[in-house]
């Protein structure tokens, strides 16, 4: 059987430095690892990514992480300026915007195409160093469409037999790509790959309309459902293959004695009251509308981040599927900009922002504002910021006139501020210290 080696943007597992030479490794979360590491782990083979730090990976804390996985876990670096041109440039601030027709939002910034070449070109190394004729490369999403021209380029590995490329965003129709500048490059790109896979027959369409109207040598050739383009003396495949669920795991999962153990504690423990469920975006949409049909007779006050937190198009399928279930999320959503295309959209019901990932007070007062203006509650992720939580837990409370409907608490820093957050009986109290609400005690 030939290996499988999977290429993606991030590995399934995520690096994280706690300062001192300490570091962490977490399972990543989202739609991708979900759908992909139960194939890979059952199967073997390699998964290549990157780790989620910029700089120098440790080879020691990731490959003892990593021991059991069932494959092999190949990282690549990038450096904090690949990071910010490539990955929150490029990829974040071009691609995704275009691709889910926001072109409002899109920075065509030169640079950040060079740091798309180069940081792809890393990947092709990556799979250079460790393929082997006749494996099957899957490369996965709108990071990497540029790695079979750079595989190609090279020649390497000999025989390229299976090169395949799944799209995980929708791909849009030609008048939204044609704005973008690197439209025939990347096109070109793309049809360096043998299967090009999407995830539905719109996006099927969309794609070859723009490869008849930007690639003129390019011969498409389509019967029923089975497409072929025909391009400088290759043929590619192009397919719809709606990415699935690792349904025995989650069925199987929910007959354990541990779930039950673990179900009837909850029930004895609170009787009267109403669950809120966190799913830490663990699920794709497919796995969360099956488990939010599941848990309907609990009637949970809300289903917290069920999916990618950039996923708007599928919250926005994912809320008309599980009404009157409401979705809580804001947490991990990192601009003003996403949180207003979530809201216009009705994607989530209670904003839980966090001024911290938002970068800062303003960014903070912007999304309260636009729940105001979409009439939704605001929920304060309150983090370990110390008092600069209390100030503007109050604002929206005195100010705009927010509801007061619960506290989110995380206390586990306190000892490290000046002024640290003080909960009383479940209330804020009115912070009486003068200064800076976050400052930090001198290191001992």
């Amino acid at each position: 059987m030939n290996r499988l080696i999977v290429v993606s943007n991030r590995l399934p597992f995520a690096l994280d430095s706690s300062g001192d030479d300490l570091w962490t490794v977490t399972p990543a979360v989202g739609g991708l690892v979900s759908a992909i590491e139960p194939v890979l782990r059952e199967r073997g083979g390699t998964w290549i990514g990157w780790p989620g730090i910029a700089g120098e990976i440790p080879n020691e804390p990731l490959a003892k992480a990593t021991r059991d996985a069932g494959y092999n876990v190949v990282p690549v670096a990038l450096s904090e300026t690949e990071r910010d041109e490539f990955y929150y440039g490029y990829s974040n601030e071009v691609i995704w915007p275009l691709f889910h027709d926001l072109q409002n939002f899109c920075n065509f910034e030169p640079a950040y195409w060079q740091a798309y070449n180069q940081v792809n070109e890393r990947y092709a190394d990556a799979i250079i160093r460790n393929a082997r004729p006749k494996d099957f490369i899957w490369v996965h999403d709108y990071h990497l469409m540029y790695v079979a021209q750079i595989l190609r380029e090279r020649n390497a590995p000999q025989p390229l037999s299976a090169l395949t490329f799944f799209l995980h965003i929708p791909f849009p129709p030609y008048d939204i790509f044609a704005k973008l500048p690197q439209q025939r490059r990347l096109l070109r790109a793309l049809l360096q790959f043998d299967l090009l896979g999407f995830q539905t027959r719109r996006d099927v369409r969309n794609f070859l309309q723009c490869v008849r109207r930007v690639m003129p040598d390019a011969r498409v050739l389509s019967r029923g459902e089975t497409h072929e383009i025909q391009f400088e003396k290759r043929k590619i495949r192009v397919g719809h293959f709606p990415i699935g669920i690792d349904f025995d795991s989650f069925e199987n999962g929910a007959k354990s004695e541990a779930v039950a153990q673990r179900s009837q504690q909850l029930r004895a423990s609170f009787p009267d009251c109403q669950l809120m469920l966190d799913a830490n975006q663990q699920w794709t949409v497919a796995e969360a509308a099956y488990v939010c049909q599941a848990v309907r007779e609990l009637n949970p006050y809300w289903i917290e981040e069920p999916t990618h937190p950039d996923d708007i198009e599928g919250h926005v399928n994912l809320a008309s599927q599980i009404a009157p279930m409401r979705i809580a999320l804001g947490e991990h959503v990192p601009n003003r900009v996403l949180f207003r295309n979530f809201l216009a959209r009705g994607a989530m019901h209670f904003v839980q922002a966090d001024c911290t990932r938002l970068a800062g007070v303003s960014e903070f007062l912007t999304v309260s504002l636009l729940a105001r203006k979409y009439r939704l509650p605001v929920v304060p992720h309150v983090g370990d910021m110390g008092q600069i939580h209390q100030h503007l837990v109050l604002f929206n409370h005195i100010v705009l006139g927010h509801e007061a409907l619960l506290l989110e608490y995380i206390p586990h820093l306190r000892q490290y501020f000046v002024h640290p957050a003080r909960v009383e009986d479940g209330v804020y109290r009115t912070p009486q210290s003068p200064g800076l609400s976050c400052d930090l005690k001198p290191r001992a």
